[in-house]
């Protein structure tokens, strides 16, 4: 059963539309006239994916969470999102919210929050020791590369982890590379996403 879900802040609005298998979205603007062809939003094809929510900021940027199926022969579902800039193409890849995988996830819901993060939450069973406990993630807009923490990657990003890699010998939380070492690779790394994704 399809069914239609609109999410709106004052501009552009972003519409879902869950189906068998899959997710779909559309971007529109505050009139209604469609900014973007419609997309897929998973890249989980496998099994179903469903009861999407999504949220939007009033730059445009918007996530979208639903609770998938990871495997058809055990009845447990896992709680995904994606992240998707003002033009509606992805940030990153899809990532799994629940860290607590014994059983099953479902039922998101989300809000972005005024500091730019996104919250959300969902229905986990027998976490807290009874049939079905709400638990939730707060996460930012973009991940990474926000390292001035503002929801925003720009120059003062860059400029945040240029300060740390010239002050400091140890190893810091911008080792992009994972190679134990924050050097002219991480810098490389940052520039190459900030002006690829953006």
């Amino acid at each position: 059963r399809a069914f239609l879900r609109l999410f709106r802040k004052p501009g552009n609005f972003v519409a879902v539309v869950p189906g068998c298998n899959d997710i779909h979205a559309r971007l529109f603007e505050p009139n209604g006239v469609p900014k973007h062809e419609q997309f897929l939003v998973n890249s989980t094809l496998d099994n179903a994916q469903q009861n999407p929510q999504a949220a939007i900021n009033e730059d445009g940027q918007f996530v979208i969470v639903w609770d998938c199926d990871g495997d058809p022969n055990i009845n447990k579902k896992d709680i995904f999102g994606q992240r998707f800039n003002t033009n509606a193409n992805p940030i990153r890849d899809e990532f799994r919210l629940n860290s607590y995988t014994d059983s099953d996830q479902k039922y998101p819901a989300i809000t972005i929050i005024e500091n730019g993060n996104f919250v959300a939450i969902w229905q986990s069973q027998n976490q807290d020791g009874s049939n079905y406990g709400i638990y939730g993630i707060s996460k930012k807009m973009v991940e990474d590369e926000d390292f001035s923490v503002d929801g925003y990657i720009n120059f003062t990003d860059y400029s945040v982890l240029a300060s740390e890699w010239h002050l400091s010998e140890e190893v810091l939380y911008t080792d992009l590379t994972n190679d134990n070492n924050v050097d002219v690779n991480d810098l490389a790394d940052f520039c190459k996403n900030w002006i690829s994704e953006y």
